[in-house]
Formats: structure tokens, C-alpha cells, sequence
């Protein structure tokens, strides 16, 4: 009888004896295990099939075997595997809603440490169960980057792990993990990056959340924010001549985006002595826009067309006033690790307090010339399980 992972390629010899002659015929054959089919559906938290950067693994720990798909939006993924103990793990991105979305709105993660397929199996990872994960701290934090992470061990030799990294445009993160690794371990970790929070507010109406530009790069706090009624503002105002004929100087401008970069805008609404840029365009929803990896010359931000219509229309009549709190620096960053190895079921939310925490302060300096710094904090990934820190 063989074991699970001795199926396969079988080789060997057979050895006869007679009169004291020994002969040795050498063999080689194919043992075919027993296959049955494992069907995966892979669903996001709007119950529709996950696309996007969406992934699967089906990670089979008898034999150290596996892959790792992209959904695609698939109904499901399938699989033809032997009978035995898999390791599923899966990140599941949902996107905005409404046609033509093209954020994520959401990034959670599935997993099941250990499952056993003994017959034609149907597994359904469905990302509304999962559970939100937040965050509470002594100060305000808005949280910069999440990057939730897995490590499985086994056999003490085989380690599967993997991460996936969501940037400040990600407003949920959530998580579910069901069962636990009876044949090794596993580990769920959950990074995040977070700073002093920014808005924005329009007087007289409620608060707005548009997203944010790829960097802002000064602190500052604009004063209001000036507009009048000319079709080429309308259509794009971008230049430096249109910008100081539109009366730019000590206001923040509002332009449409031709595309996401927004570089050239910043550094020509500076010239026209802006205080600040946002930024809409016509198609319907949120948008992230580029002002250049270490920043751009003005803070800048972007809002939706639904935003920028009404900002239009009461800029038509008078100025608006903008109340706009925009931290550049922020004066303090949270880097915390909140790594879990049994099951996680249902929200959570992580309190930190600041008398618990180790602080760095750090200072930057360039030589001879003003220059911009990325300040790129990174903890570990998941550890391999059975080891500590």
C-alpha cells in the first residue's frame, strides 16, 4: 500500500537467483493516484466573482504541491487532486461600485489552513464573511498603506507565504481564517503604515472625502479657493497663462485632469502662485491621480465629477471657501504588526496606545540644495511559523 505522496513515478529492480547466477532487471512505471475534483468559487464582498488582482492558492501539503491562479472573474476554479490535506489561501480585491469603477474599495483575505478532500469537493470563499479589521490608537490615524500577509510551514521544510499590499485608497480591510493547521503552522499578519488624517470641506456644506493624490508634498492650509465662469477653465486649465489670467495667485484652483498625472499641473498652478490644486474629470467616480514619487510642487488632491459639479455651479455665483486640513509630514507615523495564528472570525479592531509603543524620531538632511525624501517604512512579512522575533 502506498503512502499519498508515493504515487507517481515508481522505480526499481528485480533480482532473481539460480545456480549462482544473479540477473538484475531494472523497471520504471507510472502509479496513478486516485484524483477527485476540487471546485473553488472565489467571490468578493459583492457577492460577484473576484476580478481584478484577486488570487487563489490550493496548496496540497501531502506532497508539497500546488499553484496559484487569478480569478478573473471566473465562476470558480478547478481543480483535479489527489485525496488529501490542501492549504487554501486567497486575496480577494473588490471594487468600487458602479459601472466603469476602476478602484478598490475593499482588500481582504480567505484562508483555510488545513482542509481535507476525500471526494468531489465544492469550497466557496466568500469575501462578505470576513470580518473588518481596525484600528484605534491614541492619536488620529488614517492608515497610509495595509499590507496583509500569510505564512504555512510543514514538514519542517515547506513554507508557503505570500502578501498583498493596499495603498491609502483602500478604505476596508478585512479578514476571515476557518479551521487550523493540524500538520505544521500558519500565521496571519497584518501591516499597516498610518498618519495624521486629511479632509476636506466646502463652507456650508458636509465633509467631503475625495481621494487623495499620489503624495502631497507641503504642508499647507489653503485659503479658499477662486473660480470664474470661463469656458476654457471649464475645458482645461492647466497652463501657466491661463492659470494667472483666471486670477490663480494665493487660491486653490480647480482643474480638469486630461489624464491622472498631475505633475506638470502642480508645478504650473505653483508659477501662477496657487496655494493648492484639486483636481476632477468626467467620468463618474473615485480616482487616484500621480504627482510624482517624492511629491508634487503643491498639494493636490482629487474629487469625483459628482464633487466638482456642484463646486462648479456655486463657483458660478460667488467664490467658495475651502477648509482644507492637509498634513504633508504627518508629525508622527504608526508601523504596527499585528500578527494572529488561530482562527479569525468577525471584526477586529486593534487599540494600540502610545506608552506601549517603541518611538523613533528622525530627521533628514540634504547637501547644499532643498531635496524631497520617501520615507518608505517596511516591517516583515510573515514569519515562518515555529519562529519568534
Amino acid at each position: 500500500m502506498l503512502e499519498r505522496a508515493q504515487y507517481g513515478d515508481v522505480t526499481g529492480r528485480v533480482v532473481a537467483t539460480a545456480d549462482g547466477v544473479r540477473v538484475s532487471t531494472p523497471f520504471s512505471l507510472y502509479v496513478e493516484p486516485e484524483t477527485v475534483t476540487l471546485r473553488v468559487k472565489l467571490l468578493d464582498r459583492a457577492a460577484k466573482p473576484a476580478a481584478g488582482p484577486s488570487s487563489l492558492d490550493v496548496i496540497g501539503t501531502d506532497d508539497a504541491s500546488g499553484e496559484r491562479r487569478f480569478n478573473d472573474g471566473a465562476a470558480d476554479q478547478v481543480y483535479r487532486v489527489r485525496p488529501g490535506a490542501y492549504f487554501l489561501s486567497a486575496f480577494v480585491a473588490t471594487a468600487d461600485p458602479g459601472e466603469g469603477a476602476e478602484m478598490i474599495d475593499s482588500l481582504t483575505y480567505l484562508g483555510r489552513p488545513q482542509t481535507e478532500v476525500k471526494k468531489d469537493t465544492t469550497i466557496v470563499l466568500d469575501a462578505r464573511k470576513a470580518g473588518r479589521l481596525s484600528i484605534e490608537a491614541d492619536r488620529p490615524v488614517e492608515a497610509r498603506n495595509t499590507t496583509p500577509g500569510f505564512a504555512r510551514s510543514w514538514d519542517d521544510t515547506w513554507l508557503h507565504a505570500g502578501t498583498a499590499m493596499g495603498g491609502r485608497t483602500i478604505r476596508g480591510c478585512y479578514s476571515s481564517v476557518e479551521g487550523r493547521a493540524k500538520e505544521g503552522d500558519f500565521e496571519f499578519r497584518r501591516l499597516l503604515a498610518g498618519g495624521r488624517p486629511a479632509g476636506l470641506r466646502a463652507e456650508g456644506r458636509r465633509r467631503t472625502g475625495p481621494a487623495p493624490a499620489h503624495r502631497v508634498h507641503r504642508q499647507r492650509q489653503p485659503r479658499r479657493h477662486r473660480h470664474r465662469q470661463r469656458p476654457a477653465r471649464r475645458r482645461r486649465l492647466r497652463h501657466p497663462a491661463e492659470l494667472a489670467a483666471a486670477g490663480a495667485k494665493d487660491d486653490v484652483v480647480l482643474v480638469k485632469a486630461v489624464d491622472g498625472a498631475l505633475h506638470e499641473v502642480a508645478q504650473n498652478a505653483k508659477a501662477a502662485g496657487a496655494e493648492a490644486v484639486l483636481a476632477h474629470r468626467e467620468a463618474p467616480g473615485r480616482w487616484a491621480a500621480f504627482t510624482g514619487y517624492a511629491g508634487g510642487s503643491l498639494p493636490t488632491r482629487t474629487i469625483e465629477a459628482a464633487e466638482a459639479e456642484t463646486l462648479l455651479a456655486r463657483l458660478a455665483a460667488d467664490k467658495v471657501a475651502l477648509s482644507w486640513k492637509a498634513t504633508a509630514t504627518s508629525p508622527y507615523v504608526y508601523s504596527l504588526a499585528f500578527p494572529e495564528t488561530g482562527e479569525i472570525k468577525g471584526s477586529r479592531t486593534h487599540r494600540v496606545r502610545d506608552r506601549d509603543l517603541g518611538q523613533v524620531e528622525t530627521t533628514y538632511n540634504s547637501m547644499g540644495v532643498a531635496a524631497d525624501f520617501i520615507d518608505m517604512p517596511r516591517g516583515p512579512g510573515p514569519r515562518p511559523p515555529g519562529t519568534t522575533e
